[in-house]
Order: C-alpha cells, then structure tokens, then sequence
C-alpha cells in the first residue's frame, strides 16, 4: 500500500542511473541491495548496469571486531543493533527507505570518526 502510488522502477531507472554516475553506492548488506537491483532490472527489462557497492554492514562488522566462529568471519549485526552500538537514533521507522538510508549514513559517519581513533 505504500508504494500503491509510486512511479515504477522503469519510469526512474534513467534518473537513477544517471543520478549515481560513476560513483559507488553504498549500502548496509550490499550483496542483498546487489541482488535486488538485479532482479528489478530484470523485471523490466533493463540493463543491468554493473556499479560498484560498498557494504556498510561489512566495514561495521570489521570495526566492531566481533568474529562469527560458525562462519570463521566477523559477525554481521542488523542495522537497527549497528545504529544503537554507535549511538545513532534512528529517526523513522526502520526499515523504510529513507529511514535506513539516514541510519546507514549515521554507522558511516561514526565509524569513520573513529576508526581515526583507534
């Protein structure tokens, strides 16, 4: 119902495209972001346009330094948990576009802080 009224992927897809250029896209669990671009391209028949993501999750999962034994990684933590461990508010509700784009730039911004730090 929230998109009821929403343009299709198909009428902002050139916006889209050339609103992100050449630069990287950032997103908190890029491979899950990744793949749903894909699918949507595909949907509509569009060209896959082949960007290069940076994933939030990740370098938060690096900074925080907590390793996953199953996985033999760092364990990776949902973005409302990253947001509370570096004293982001979350100012929405989660998981709306908007909202988790304002969050992911909060982890950003703090780990950038203070990686300096460390």
């Amino acid at each position: 119902s929230m998109l009821e009224n929403a343009p299709s992927w198909a009428s902002v897809y050139d916006d889209f495209i050339a609103a992100v250029g050449d630069r990287a896209i950032v997103a908190y669990n890029a491979p899950f972001e990744k793949r749903i671009f894909r699918q949507t391209c595909n949907k509509y028949d569009l060209v896959v346009k082949c960007f290069k993501y940076e994933c939030a999750m990740q370098a938060f999962s690096i900074w925080h330094g907590e390793k996953d034994q199953r996985r033999d990684d760092y364990k990776w933590h949902k973005l409302t948990n990253a947001a509370r461990m570096c004293g982001v508010k979350i100012k929405g509700d989660a998981h709306r576009a908007v909202t988790d784009c304002l969050t992911t730039i909060g982890v950003v911004e703090y780990i950038s802080r203070t990686a300096m730090r460390r």
